[in-house]
């Protein structure tokens, strides 16, 4: 009997630890990532020497892009695929943010506000791949790392929104931290390259 109650509690405890550690581990690589591509090289006044700097820049840059592209893209896909499911299968939230007895037109209202939300969500990230693919902000560190730190977080937070059942009004800080966010530097960014031509 104890240990038919301990099991769950491991799970449990195993559970948390892998989303806290997945979450540090993103996040830990995102800053040493920006950190790396961002380190100032001191220029001598030998030419041969400048040369050589430059050219250990440009590679340090490339370097940094050729992990930053795939890992925004990843988190990009991974975000708008949690979304898909939790939009197909959402009757256990809606049904969670209702009061034990409840009518038709509040299981509606609640519905409704949730597939808004997820729709906006998948506007969004749609918005994002627009820029992205189009090479607009493919290789604009800054938003490259941004876009993949707010969408790994937004894809452990559905997660734990899926298998914790949490209510629908929590959804919306999801989408306003990891998805509304993104897409503003997205859209200002697109705005300085289209309108002002301002290259990065």
């Amino acid at each position: 009997m104890c240990y038919i109650r301990f099991f769950p509690f491991c799970y449990s405890i195993t559970h948390h630890l892998s989303i806290y550690l997945s979450i540090y581990l993103s996040i830990y690589l995102s800053i040493y990532l920006y950190i790396y591509n961002h380190s100032c090289v001191e220029r001598t006044g030998n030419d041969l020497q400048e040369r050589r700097t430059r050219k250990d820049t440009k590679e340090t840059i490339m370097n940094t892009i050729s992990y930053l592209v795939p890992a925004r893209f990843l988190a990009l896909v991974s975000q708008l695929v949690i979304a898909i499911m939790i939009l197909l299968s959402r009757n256990a939230n809606v049904e969670n943010s209702l009061p034990t007895t409840f009518t038709t037109d509040e299981y509606k209202q609640v519905d409704v506000e949730l597939f808004i939300a997820l729709s906006l969500t998948l506007v969004l990230i749609m918005w994002e791949f627009l820029g992205f693919i189009s090479g607009t902000t493919m290789f604009i560190n800054f938003q490259s790392l941004l876009s993949t730190i707010a969408h790994i977080c937004g894809l452990v937070a559905s997660i734990y929104f899926v298998f914790e059942v949490w209510p629908v009004s929590w959804y919306w800080y999801i989408f306003g931290f990891c998805n509304v966010i993104p897409a503003l530097t997205e859209f200002i960014y697109i705005l300085q390259v289209h309108c002002f031509h301002r290259g990065f």
